[in-house]
């Protein structure tokens, strides 16, 4: 018996039975600290061709089982643990463009945790997109782990939301803070006011990364 993944293998932790071809149960064992799995000799009382099936009573939470090998060299069980990914990416609403934009950071969180080592960098760079991998499905209690998303980076003058799931991946959203600029053209000469006028609003002093387009009515 091998066991992949985050837990460790504990003697008599699983349970096998040995079946003969027609599923008829012929012993039950466990197995030792090391994995070994050994059943009661076997006794024929005539010639023949006798087929022999193991498997396991149960699988653990979160593991996928395979069975290998023969009853001349023995039967291999493995379980491996069935990790999952969870996609994120990130949206920007309320821009003319997206140039300029900095990269964020986002977190993962497990039941409300940050995990350690489990952050991914959003630039234009991978479009905005990226996954967390090699993710546990399930806690050593056999209990689903909620998963959840942060973003670490502050952005001034954006709100930021969530939505989606781990098993449609999440969604992070910038979206430009709300407020209200009034902008007034008028002739230098009679102070009357001229419609027509195109303004462009930038996000920073270079005048660089422009944000919003106005034209005075």
């Amino acid at each position: 018996k091998t066991l992949t993944g985050p837990n460790a293998l504990k003697d008599g932790q699983f349970t096998f039975l040995l079946t003969d071809a027609k599923g008829t149960v012929v012993d039950t064992a466990t197995n030792n600290a090391a994995g070994e799995v050994t059943f009661k000799t076997l006794s024929y009382d005539q010639a023949g061709t006798y087929t022999y099936t193991v498997k396991e009573t149960a699988v653990v939470p979160g593991y996928l089982s395979a069975v290998t090998g023969s009853v001349e060299n023995g039967f291999t069980i493995t379980n491996t643990y069935n990790y999952t990914s969870i996609s994120v990416k990130k949206e920007w609403k309320g821009l003319a463009t997206l140039e300029g934009l900095p990269e964020v950071t986002v977190q993962l969180k497990a039941n409300g945790v940050a995990v350690d080592g489990k952050t991914v960098v959003l630039s234009s760079a991978n479009n905005w997109e990226a996954s967390f991998d090699q993710l546990l499905i399930k806690d050593e209690n056999g209990n689903e782990i909620a998963y959840s998303v942060e973003e670490t980076t502050a952005l001034a003058d954006f709100n930021v939301t969530y939505s989606g799931d781990k098993d449609n991946g999440f969604v992070v959203t910038n979206t430009v803070a709300g407020g209200q600029i009034t902008l007034k053209k008028v002739d230098g000469d009679n102070g009357n006011a001229l419609s027509g006028a195109k303004f462009g609003i930038y996000s920073d002093k270079e005048c660089q990364n422009l944000v919003a387009e106005m034209t005075t009515g």
